[in-house]
């Protein structure tokens, strides 16, 4: 789907890293498509699928539902 306008469509993704003692991280990224805005980043050693819903429950209370 094509973003038209601000909080039209969001998206997220997940990037994995590892610190130097060998850690793994993981960092959730949400971002408005059309102005490329970051609107979440959650990093963690692990995520679970309810952490992963509570960040985009957040979201959606603070700025309400992408369309």
């Amino acid at each position: 789907m094509q973003a038209e306008y601000a909080g039209h469509v969001w998206t997220y993704d997940f990037i994995f890293d590892q610190t130097m003692e060998g850690t793994t991280l993981i960092l959730l990224t949400l971002t408005d498509e059309f102005t490329r805005q970051s609107l979440a980043l959650q990093v963690a050693t692990s995520l679970t699928s309810k952490e992963v819903k509570d960040v985009l429950r957040d979201v959606i209370a603070g700025r309400g539902a992408p369309r």
